[in-house]
């Protein structure tokens, strides 16, 4: 009896949530369709599927930038910021780019070793001597930054109240155990990632800022680029709405290659997964400027694509923009050397990174070596971000309307990158 009173409450519950959902999609198709922006010749299929895209409903709010050998090439944006409010995406808005953020933050550990305060082959106890605590102590600066230091889970919760205390974050992290043997395998950290790095570069950067701070300053400002992690307050007007939906983790049920990673997050909580998810403790709705004010670098970095494409345009150009240096090209290809593909702890799926960064899945109906030389991050919902420095390309992909498919399969995803591609090695070609 029980179980049939707990199966009536879901599907109650089930029905009224798509209904929610559906009219929130009807009044969505029902406002205008709104585009900006502009592309260089031969780029007018980006724009037209970008639009098509919005007009389909299949968005509440984008934008998408791509960068060609120096030069901004594309750079779009539509829908709403608040589709609720009816409030009309801007030249200037930002958005959540989740865990996109993290090829960020590898960047930064990036600008750390170019300038010799890190190195990856350095244990983190040599900069962090606390860190060397309950089977931490040969843990590398590379095999944290490339998810094999065992680290996806801490000890216990973060909240707002620690996260705001250096001293309580500095011991928590420090105390946290590895779930496997440091250098084994590697599963994604995917809260924790930024947070062990960050206190990494507190404890080597001359300033001990932390790495959101260290973006701002040292790459942010010099090289105008529109990203923080961390946001000012007087930056919060600009952000949009996310759509956040309760369902994202039932739609994964519905693909094959998400299916396992659905199960663990929902129905086994002891899950590596599951206890990842769980680390963070309540920070409050990721649309309140509360949220976006804290710096959590996994996940919560906020900008707009065209800053993000502009940051990959730099590594795409070797390192170098205008005259001004941000890495050495040695470091730039460091994100080409990945540790080996195999089951990822934590995804349950095959997977492997970069000094940070991820190599870039196939697209659909493309050869595979229009994607070989593509290295940055994904992020959920189907954000993306990446560079080739073969082809000096980089783009970025921001969206509201938050899919289940975080892992470069997003379909809006994959129908914008196509189409760059495809120009770019036609222009290759000519």
């Amino acid at each position: 009896m029980g179980f049939l009173l707990i199966l009536q409450t879901a599907t109650i519950v089930a029905v009224i949530a798509i209904a929610v959902q559906l009219i929130r999609y009807l009044r969505l198709k029902r406002l205008p369709v709104l585009t900006g922006g502009s592309v260089a010749p031969g780029f007018e299929e980006i724009e037209r599927v970008f639009r098509s895209l919005h007009e389909q409903g299949l968005e509440a709010g984008s934008a998408f930038a791509v960068y060609y050998k120096g030069q901004k090439v594309v750079d779009l944006w539509g829908g709403y910021a608040n589709y609720d409010e009816a409030d009309p995406w801007l030249e200037d808005t930002m958005s959540l780019a989740y865990s996109s953020t993290k090829g960020v933050v590898a960047i930064c550990i990036a600008v750390a070793v170019d300038r010799g305060y890190l190195d990856y082959d350095q244990k983190v106890s040599h900069y962090w001597p606390e860190f060397a605590q309950n089977g931490k102590e040969n843990i590398t600066v590379k095999q944290l930054v490339n998810h094999e230091a065992g680290l996806p889970v801490l000890n216990r919760k973060i909240t707002t109240e620690i996260l705001k205390n250096p001293e309580e974050m500095n011991k928590l992290l420090s105390e946290t155990t590895p779930v496997w043997e440091p250098g084994t395998a590697h599963g994604y950290h995917g809260m924790t990632f930024g947070w062990f790095l960050s206190y990494l570069i507190k404890h080597v950067d001359p300033k001990h800022r932390t790495i959101g701070q260290f973006l701002q300053e040292e790459i942010a400002d010099n090289f105008g680029i529109d990203f923080f992690i961390g946001l000012p307050k007087e930056e919060d007007y600009r952000v949009a709405k996310s759509d956040v939906s309760p369902w994202l983790f039932f739609k994964m049920m519905l693909s094959a290659k998400y299916r396992p990673l659905g199960i663990n997050i929902l129905f086994r909580p002891n899950s590596l997964i599951s206890r990842a998810i769980r680390v963070l403790g309540s920070f409050g709705s990721e649309n309140v400027y509360q949220y976006r004010s804290l710096e959590i670098p996994s996940a919560n970095g906020i900008g707009t694509a065209r800053g993000l494409a502009k940051l990959y345009a730099i590594l795409s150009n070797g390192g170098e923009w205008n005259g001004k240096r941000l890495l050495s090209n040695n470091l730039v290809k460091k994100f080409k050397e990945c540790n080996e593909k195999s089951e990822d702890k934590v995804l349950c799926k095959l997977n492997n990174f970069c000094h940070g960064m991820h190599p870039h899945f196939l697209i659909t109906g493309l050869p595979d070596t229009y994607t070989e030389n593509l290295f940055g991050h994904y992020g959920h919902g189907g954000q993306g971000a990446f560079f080739d420095e073969k082809s000096h390309l980089s783009f970025a992909y921001i969206t509201t309307k938050l899919s289940p498919y975080g892992s470069g399969d997003d379909g809006r995803y994959q129908a914008l990158v196509k189409p760059v591609l495809e120009t770019i090695n036609k222009l290759k070609n000519k």
